[in-house]
């Protein structure tokens, strides 16, 4: 099974901009997402295509995909 990180921020034009990361590590803590999401916020890392910038972390999970053969 594959799982996919989403991490959602709220930017500053009060739209979100989703974050995906495919196959994370397994021992991911929440810590970790939120230090993550602060260093992002706070280095002002990306902008999304109107220039806005994270202002904060709105949510985060993980999405896990599999593939079930049924033939």
């Amino acid at each position: 099974m594959e799982n996919t990180l989403k991490i959602i921020f709220k930017m500053s034009d009060n739209k979100t901009l989703t974050f995906s990361l495919s196959n994370p590590r397994d021992n991911l803590t929440h810590e970790d997402i939120d230090t993550f999401a602060k260093k992002v916020v706070d280095e002002k890392a990306f902008v999304n295509s109107s220039g806005a910038l994270p202002v904060a972390l709105k949510e985060a999970y993980l999405l896990a995909s599999g593939k079930t053969a049924i033939a």
